[in-house]
């Protein structure tokens, strides 16, 4: 993605996204016969007026990210797996944008606030590893 629409997207974030309570998750499993494992294809989050959604670029594993105004008032299903249906009810905090040593944008590592986060300590990552989107817990001391 070039370095100016990558700029714009994050601003999206900062202007959109930060600081609004997620509404509702939808998310695409890849491995649906190990429902354990947080891998998918697509993940999409709703905030108010808003769908913040991940996904990726198959052919340089990337991760890439959109921000798109969205009326649509979706339920998170039931079944979709913890580690994302936890976040229906806290907001957005800080973001930060990883470069692996090759030069690919392949992790997106996600602050929350609620449930314990003040939404400035890193607490989930999404890393982008064979065109699937890989949820990675962050434990911190």
């Amino acid at each position: 993605m070039p370095e100016e629409q990558k700029m714009n997207v994050r601003d999206q974030y900062y202007d959109l996204i930060q600081h609004k309570a997620v509404l509702a998750v939808e998310a695409e499993h890849t491995l649906p016969n190990i429902p354990s494992r947080a891998q998918f294809g697509k993940i999409h989050f709703y905030v108010e007026g808003y769908r913040f959604a991940l996904t990726t670029n198959i052919d340089t594993d990337e991760i890439i990210m959109a921000v798109e105004p969205s009326s649509r008032a979706t339920a998170t299903d039931p079944n979709l797996h913890p580690v994302l249906g936890e976040l229906v009810g806290r907001e957005f905090g800080w973001i930060w944008y990883t470069t692996n040593v090759q030069g690919y944008d392949d992790m997106l590592i996600f602050a929350f606030r609620g449930a314990g986060g003040g939404g400035i300590t890193p607490q989930l990552a999404f890393l982008v590893e064979a065109s699937d989107i890989k949820v990675l817990r962050i434990v911190g001391g």
